[in-house]
């Protein structure tokens, strides 16, 4: 029977006196039938404080019978002085009562204390006042102690939660009631009188909270309680607008209600949301369990039925599945908590990847040796050794690496000292579903982040992986040098940098590495963790103070959001891309045979003449050594020479001179001469010792030969800074487009366009000059202001031979090559939505199988679970429904070319029910939906969505287009 606490209904009365409505009491202890003396929160009179007294008078005799003659005597003495006056009479009348006015006198005078100890606490016994001991502990043992509570309790709460929510019939109370005070967001009251229940688990406080919908934020001292309903009403807030705290939330409760608000609302609030949230956590796993749904990664490999769903008899395709990874440092969570006030709880969760997982690629790869561009080095930042960055393991120095370097300079790092969790490193499949991600712990992208995101994908995945990373081509690299080459190369892994990101690689890059190069990728643009991290991005307001676990907790929150809204656009996703790959195929053969016409067999071969400007590229890639020793000799003759001339003009000043002043600063001028003469000369020397320059060259062929080489150096200098402002003008256009960019960032990067179209015709002007000396023809800014793309800066970068006749040249047919290639990405695109179209239909099928048989047994033995599985899986048909219809819609286009039946999953034999009825519903999009469409199959969703489609056509090609 829970007790309670001695003087409980007194230390309310206090509290109610000074405006607190909370009353303490001790459960977790059972209880047969609790009396209305000892219920919580009840209020007694005065008879009954009289039978209080009596019973506390009951065990302080049975405590004095136990004392020694010697504690006896102590307490008879500190009793006996209560009756002592100040003169020491000690005769016990009232009028021998006086004041005590010497102020000096300890009020402990004349208290006689045995050597055995103990007196004090008897006398608080003997007098009925309750003991209080303030244990000193840290924040994270109260929170240990409180989570070991909530964890006995956790299974019957669980069911108690499942009753309460799928129960109709009425709780069975006893008369036993007691009070606290009830917050909810439509009825909160001051106080409010609960029942006891007689169910099971009873015992437990928050087990009959429950049953009446409403939950605490602690396990055994009840303070106050929640309302399921304002709960869940939060959460839902929550999944939809993760900015939304607790804090803001409290304050909406205080506003509607008049209250003031209090910290200890906010702090009772965010621990029920967390302990609702681990019921609920609970909950879903004993409903996976019954589904067989609990077993290791189950999650990351039935995430995405079109992806992973594979069936019998399909044919196998170049790139089995498509991802892609990225770093995102806008989830950053600063060092504030460490030690004894660290929130000890870990959450687990199946998107995290944990950092034990990670270090074990710690050192996989050597940091790349970079070079300091300040003249005094930076004081280190810490003392650990560096660790290399994701594209380390390119020790070639490629542009693309340098552009996208993942690991930033010592002065981030800096920044970076503030925050333990500097980021998250994501990876999902292009349907949008997250795969997995892990912190970035005080580092920017480093090596082991990828590394151990591909050694989880290939272990789970296995062959014919593609996966799109900012900077594959360095990455690719990195993972050859690492322990995971063997495994990815007998696995076939297969990295390409995706289609926007791919623009701003150089052109060598993008023909290895671009995926409209790549055969298996189809129309993928790969920028799916830019897509997602977007909306996750709105987690990061409230996780930038918050503890490990909270910041964990609100990541599997949205993440777990994000894949069921994924889910519910399946379907849609599929139908958009098929109309997408369909209008490649009817567009692109109009086009290319417009740019064929007149041309002959050889100007169409178009992979031929990507083989020959990879082969020439690959050619180009460095400048020649002895171009390289020629042009820094003829600059030292041009020096030497003009240095030569200057002396002798020196000498030659032999007019005397009236002015001694004058006549120092002619000796000077003639003393530095010589001495550059001498300089250079000696430089010379040992220039021609160290190439073995058997004579020295005068103006003749080679030094002019080396001379218009120098030219070209320049004129190619000049293109580097115009490259470089025109990719930073494309950058922050897109960047301008981006969901979530504030209005503010849009004023500033406005402002940085205005400047950098200024930069660029500055540095323009300067590329046209160095462009006549060589003959080349000059850029308009019209062209300049329209790039898209670094192609075109490749091609005019190549001056040493005249490449402008060349087939693969041609701008005709360099645009007719971008058609072919599209074209054959699409009908990539086409064959692998023809297999995922079929791969959904029959896990609709198999999911809503399941969920039936697994409902129907389970509910014969545990009905609530079974009654929560079927809230699950309405859910679930009310979606498929809508899966059911939007495949019918693709099946029924006129370009469709997949199969309409549904299949069999590759392992699966307990498919017992009528297909040919599922085949029928899906074939005519039936199966419970009641929704009409538009007469031409549209619904407004649709419609949206195929603008946003055509959108986003637009901007992926805008770049390729003016090839």
């Amino acid at each position: 029977m829970p007790k309670a606490a001695p003087g409980s209904a007194f230390r309310k009365d206090v509290k109610n006196s000074v405006g607190n409505s909370f009353n303490h009491f001790r459960p977790g202890n059972r209880w047969d039938k609790p009396s209305a003396a000892t219920a919580p929160g009840s209020r007694i009179g005065r008879g009954k404080q009289t039978e209080w007294q009596l019973g506390v008078d009951e065990r302080s005799q049975a405590l004095l019978g136990g004392l020694s003659q010697t504690s006896r005597q102590t307490l008879d003495d500190i009793q006996s002085h209560e009756q002592t006056t100040v003169d020491g009479t000690g005769d016990g009348e009232p009028d021998a009562w006086v004041d005590a006015d010497d102020e000096n006198t300890p009020m402990d005078d004349g208290i006689t204390l045995s050597a055995e100890g103990g007196e004090m606490n008897l006398l608080r016994e003997h007098a009925g006042a309750h003991r209080y001991h303030r244990i000193s502990r840290s924040w994270t043992h109260r929170i240990k102690a409180r989570e070991a509570k909530w964890d006995l309790q956790l299974d019957a709460l669980a069911e108690a939660y499942l009753a309460w929510k799928h129960d109709t019939s009425p709780v069975v109370t006893i008369d036993s009631e007691f009070t606290v005070q009830f917050v909810d967001i439509y009825d909160y009251q001051y106080e409010r009188t609960f029942n006891h229940i007689t169910a099971e688990g009873s015992q437990y406080w928050n087990v009959t909270l429950l049953r009446h919908g409403c939950l605490a934020p602690t396990p055994d001292v009840i303070s106050s309680v929640v309302s399921l309903r304002t709960i869940e009403l939060f959460r839902r807030l929550r999944l939809r607008h993760p900015q939304l705290s607790v804090q803001a939330f409290v304050k909406v409760i205080c506003d509607l209600h008049n209250l003031s608000y209090s910290r200890s609302l906010w702090r009772g609030l965010t621990d029920v949301f967390d302990i609702y949230l681990k019921i609920l956590r609970r909950v879903q796993q004993m409903a996976d369990m019954e589904l067989g749904r609990l077993s290791d990664n189950y999650r990351m490999l039935h995430s995405c039925p079109p992806c992973q769903y594979k069936l019998e008899d399909e044919p196998l395709l170049e790139i089995e599945m498509i991802g892609s990874i990225d770093g995102n440092q806008s989830l950053r969570r600063a060092d504030l908590r460490a030690g004894a006030h660290e929130d000890p709880r870990q959450f687990r969760s199946s998107y995290l990847l944990s950092e034990d997982a990670v270090n074990v690629f710690q050192h996989d790869i050597k940091p790349r040796c970079k070079k300091s561009k300040v003249s005094a080095p930076l004081p280190p930042v810490s003392e650990e050794p560096e660790e290399a960055g994701a594209a380390d393991g390119d020790t070639e120095h490629t542009t693309c690496a340098d552009r996208w370097q993942a690991a930033a300079a010592d002065v981030v790092k800096r920044m970076w000292k503030i925050y333990r969790e500097s980021g998250i490193f994501l990876a999902a499949c292009r349907h949008g579903f997250v795969w997995i991600f892990c912190d970035m712990i005080k580092s920017g992208e480093l090596a082991k982040y990828g590394l151990a995101i591909l050694n989880e994908l290939l272990q789970l995945f296995g062959k014919n992986l593609g996966i799109g990373y900012d900077i594959a081509c360095a990455f690719m690299a990195t993972v050859r040098k690492s322990s995971l080459a063997a495994a990815a190369a007998e696995l076939r892994l297969r990295l390409c940098v995706p289609a926007f990101h791919g623009f701003a690689h150089n052109r060598p890059c993008q023909l290895s590495n671009h995926p409209l190069y790549i055969t298996g990728f189809g129309i993928e643009d790969l920028e799916t963790c830019e897509k997602v991290f977007a909306p996750s991005n709105g987690c990061a307001k409230l996780s930038r103070h918050a503890t490990r676990f909270h910041r964990h907790q609100s990541l599997d929150m949205h993440f777990t959001q994000w894949d069921e809204d994924k889910y519910a656009e399946l379907a849609t996703f599929l139908f958009n891309n098929y109309q997408q790959a369909q209008g490649l195929l009817n567009d692109m053969p109009t086009a290319i045979a417009a740019l064929q016409s007149g041309k002959a067999l050889e100007d169409t071969v178009y992979h031929e003449h990507l083989d020959a400007e990879r082969l020439y590229l690959a050619s180009r890639k460095k400048e020649p050594e002895s171009d390289v020793i020629a042009c820094e000799y003829v600059a030292l003759l041009i020096k030497y020479e003009a240095a030569g001339k200057l002396y002798h003009t020196a000498m030659a000043q032999t007019v005397p001179c009236k002015s001694d002043d004058l006549q120092l600063r002619l000796h000077k001028v003639k003393l530095d001469a010589f001495e550059q003469l001498e300089q250079l000369c000696t430089l010379v020397v040992a220039l021609e010792k160290l190439h073995d320059f058997q004579e020295r060259w005068t103006p003749s062929d080679k030094w002019k030969a080396a001379v218009a080489y120098m030219e070209v150096r320049e004129y190619q200098k000049a293109l580097d800074k115009l490259e470089g402002l025109v990719v930073q003008r494309l950058f922050e256009l897109t960047k301008m487009g981006l969901a979530g960019t504030g209005y503010k960032m849009r004023v500033h990067i406005n402002k940085a366009l205005k400047t950098r179209c200024k930069a660029i015709q500055t540095a323009l002007k300067k590329f046209n000059t160095a462009a006549c000396i060589l003959n080349r023809p000059p850029l308009e800014w019209k062209n300049i202001s329209t790039y898209g793309s670094l192609a075109e800066f490749s091609l005019l970068r190549e001056c040493r031979e005249d490449i402008r006749s060349l087939p693969w040249a041609e701008a005709t047919n360099r645009q007719a090559a971008i058609y072919h290639l599209k074209y054959e990405r699409a009908l990539e695109e086409r064959e692998r939505l023809n297999l995922e179209v079929r791969r959904l239909a029959t896990w609709v099928r198999d999911e809503e199988h399941d969920f039936t048989c697994n409902i129907t047994r389970v509910g014969l033995l545990r009905p609530h679970l079974a009654a929560e599985m079927g809230e699950i899986r309405d859910r679930r048909v009310r979606i498929n429904n809508e899966h059911r219809k939007c495949i019918a819609r693709i099946q029924a286009l006129p370009s469709f070319s997949g199969i309409s039946s549904l299949g069999t999953r590759i392992g699966r034999t307990n498919t017992d029910m009528d297909i040919d009825s599922l085949n029928d519903e899906a074939a005519d999009g039936t199966g419970g939906g009641d929704e009409e469409l538009d007469d031409d199959g549209l619904d407004e969703d649709d419609r949206v969505a195929d603008e946003l489609v055509n959108i986003t056509y637009f901007v992926e090609n805008l770049a390729i287009d003016l090839h």
